[in-house]
């Protein structure tokens, strides 16, 4: 649904070290949703899980950017289709990283969720 709503959306990916992808890629599809709301991102986003990375789909380029600073992305251009792009290895160390960061920033806000709308109809 991201994706629909906003195609020219930004891109932050965590590559997962293949050694140990196939049991950490939901985890830290888990920590870096959790870094996303303790960074209060102001747009529409979401973290999707694949085989051997973590993707992050931004609606704004300051959101994107906020991101991709706190966890040490760097600008890529592999993927096509985005306004922007940015990559980081997600290996143990930037985990733990992101661990004590958030850590030391206590909990993060709740989950925002969308409206759902309701029938009126009886």
């Amino acid at each position: 649904m991201m994706m629909r709503e906003h195609p020219a959306a930004h891109l932050v990916v965590g590559d997962v070290p293949s050694e140990a992808a196939r049991g950490l890629v939901r985890a830290r599809v888990a920590l870096l949703a959790r870094l996303a709301r303790a960074l209060r991102l102001s747009s529409m986003y979401a973290v999707v899980d694949l085989p051997t990375r973590v993707q992050c789909a931004i609606e704004t380029p300051a959101d994107a950017a906020k991101l991709a600073e706190a966890v040490g992305a760097t600008k890529i251009g592999r993927y096509p289709g985005w306004a922007s792009q940015r990559s980081f290895s997600f290996d143990d160390a930037a985990a733990d990283a992101i661990r004590a960061a958030l850590a030391r920033s206590g909990p993060a806000p709740p989950r925002r969720t969308r409206k759902r709308r309701t029938s009126s109809v009886l």
